[in-house]
């Protein structure tokens, strides 16, 4: 699989002014022409994608896939990866991708917390929001009490902003659930694991 070419094709074609710019990445195995070095292949993505910021959709069929390079692939270009086992529909599973990307809700995704001093959020790059996804992003905050959040982004070529107001609460209060807590540590624990 010459992983590399490929790549670099699909990040020098002309990219859409209105749309998000979206690579699509079909492979079932690991690189084994051209550059192997997954590290390479990464840096090269990089480096041709730091103007286009093209959105790489990987979509690894098989038991032989590098899953370490694709992953990287995907969540570093703010796409997204998943994986066709043996005996699964790859039809089924290319269908659900595209169906999922060809709606774009909200591009270049920002999220700030007015008035609660919040900090370490994860992920630190929000994805792009398509119809029917989610996202969930898990941070700290050092102050409680009714506040308000600032959603925006690019729906095309348009600004858009949504403002919330919502309560957090306060220190000694408590939470009835601990799974902000969980999802929060989780992915910090990834993103340590990831830097080492």
């Amino acid at each position: 699989t010459r992983i590399e070419g490929a790549l670099l094709t699909a990040l020098s074609a002309p990219a859409p002014a209105d749309m998000p710019a979206i690579v699509i990445f079909l492979t079932d195995g690991v690189p084994t022409m051209g550059e192997t070095n997954p590290d390479k292949i990464l840096a090269m993505v990089r480096r041709h994608n730091e103007r286009s910021k093209r959105r790489i959709f990987v979509l690894g069929v098989g038991v032989d896939v590098n899953t370490v390079l694709l992953d990287r692939l995907a969540l570093d270009t703010q796409g997204a990866p998943a994986f066709v086992r043996p005996r699964e529909n790859v039809e089924v599973k290319v269908s659900a991708l595209y169906e999922k990307v060809r709606h774009p809700v909200l591009t270049e995704v920002r999220f700030e917390a007015r008035g609660m001093k919040a900090y370490d959020f994860l992920p630190a790059a929000l994805p792009d929001l398509f119809r029917g996804s989610e996202i969930v992003l898990a941070g700290r905050y050092g102050r409680g009490g009714p506040f308000e959040i600032v959603l925006s982004g690019r729906d095309g070529m348009l600004e858009r902003e949504c403002h919330y107001t919502l309560a957090a609460a306060r220190e000694g209060e408590g939470l009835q659930s601990d799974f902000p807590a969980r999802v929060w540590a989780t992915r910090r624990i990834a993103e340590l694991l990831d830097a080492m």
